[in-house]
């Protein structure tokens, strides 16, 4: 099945502008060129992809893109020849290996795009060329230069994904292209924290670092991240020693610096703030950030988020009333930076700037600033109680799953 006319690749390499301001009006522009609409004709499932495929026709309305005939044999080719034709060629990405006859969405002449990366709105891809292994996401016009123009804006953020390309899409959309990622930090607790207890504060303090640099960086440069959760932090090597965003999805650029109050309300249940629970009230996005980071870090060392219900309205009503417990096997300095980001009051809570100066992130080594009770000024007793017992604390759950 044929378009009528190729898919033009619209590129955008953020490598190439060193100006910020440059940057910026390019991104703002980048979607703003007109092009005459790609007739296709109706695609054959009920999920657009066509012939069943997976790839990013599945629920977006798409029609069918076409593939390059070598692509194409390597994606579909079953285990006789055509396998082994394939192997012939080179080396063969493990995300094609895994599935030679899933049939794929190939994008700009370019990209072979694969299934959805479980727990996220991306979608594995791999470029034909080169055999890498990315990711990209799809989206409208509109949402993708909104998050192109978050991505411009921290362009070389080193805790901030890059964005390698943007193509333009069948339907008036634009597909969005990142490096890969090695898992994300969601996975990551659940899989390694210890019985009724978290990670180990050393691997904990070195993984949330990253994560309060991340922060840190957004709101210098005028970024609100809203969506902020532990699924949103990935890994960018093997060894998962490095963390990054995985991207700037629902994040918004403030007009002014100084003021970040907003109106909607969005976010994961279990790591949304207090103040954004009120009907009709605004609130500052950068506090409802370090809430969201104060929850992160809670998970992290504790193993279970610091409220939790299954029916909603309990979960709301205990963040809004903002008792949770601390075990007191955590360190002194690690209760009080929980404490000092999960403060009901949002004027109290710490800085993301300040985040990275508190003792408990300034200590070095495995051992260092664990001290159980080591005395640790400036921290009061704020929204959560430092007794012991949360660890078994009935109804709580090890880091369950949050959309």
């Amino acid at each position: 099945m044929e378009l009528e006319r190729p898919v033009v690749p619209c590129m955008f390499g953020l490598q190439r502008l060193k100006d910020k301001e440059t940057l910026e009006a390019a991104a703002a522009a980048e979607f703003d060129c007109a092009k005459k609409p790609l007739s296709a004709a109706p695609p054959s499932s009920p999920g657009g992809g066509g012939g069943g495929g997976l790839g990013l026709g599945l629920g977006l309305g798409l029609g069918p893109l076409p593939r390059a005939a070598s692509a194409a044999r390597r994606c579909d080719a079953g285990a006789e020849g055509d396998a082994a034709a394939g192997e012939a060629e080179g080396d063969v990405p493990p995300a094609l290996a895994a599935d030679r006859t899933r049939p794929c969405t190939f994008v700009g002449d370019k990209y072979l795009v694969l299934d959805p990366v479980e727990g996220s709105t991306l979608y594995r891809c791999v470029d034909v060329n080169t055999r890498e292994e990315l990711v990209c996401k799809v989206s409208a016009a509109r949402e993708a230069s909104a998050l192109l123009l978050a991505h411009a804006r921290l362009d070389g953020e080193r805790r901030v994904s890059a964005l390698r390309e943007a193509l333009a899409y069948a339907g008036g959309r634009r597909c969005l292209v990142f490096a890969r990622a090695y898992g994300d930090l969601h996975t990551h607790v659940r899989a390694h924290v210890r019985p009724r207890r978290g990670l180990r504060e050393a691997e904990a303090r070195r993984l949330f670092r990253q994560a309060a640099e991340a922060v840190a960086a957004c709101h210098a440069q005028g970024v609100v991240l809203r969506d902020l959760k532990l699924r949103k932090f990935v890994f960018a090597d093997p060894q998962r020693t490095e963390l990054k965003l995985e991207t700037l999805e629902d994040a918004v650029l403030l007009e002014d610096p100084d003021d970040d109050r907003l109106q909607d309300k969005r976010g994961c249940p279990a790591y949304v703030s207090p103040e954004i629970l009120r009907c009709h009230a605004s609130y500052s996005g950068r506090a409802a950030d370090m809430w969201s980071l104060g929850v992160i870090l809670y998970t992290m060392l504790v193993g279970r988020y610091p409220f939790n219900d299954s029916e909603h309205a309990s979960l709301f009503a205990k963040i809004s009333r903002g008792h949770f417990v601390l075990p007191d096997w955590l360190s002194a300095r690690a209760r009080c930076l929980v404490r000092s980001l999960l403060r009901r009051d949002p004027e109290q809570r710490l800085l993301a700037a300040d985040v990275l100066l508190h003792p408990w992130l300034q200590a070095q080594g495995a051992g260092a600033g664990d001290e159980r009770d080591a005395p640790v000024g400036g921290c009061r007793g704020g929204g959560g109680g430092a007794g012991g017992g949360g660890a078994g604390a009935a109804g709580d759950q090890v880091v369950p799953e949050c959309p």
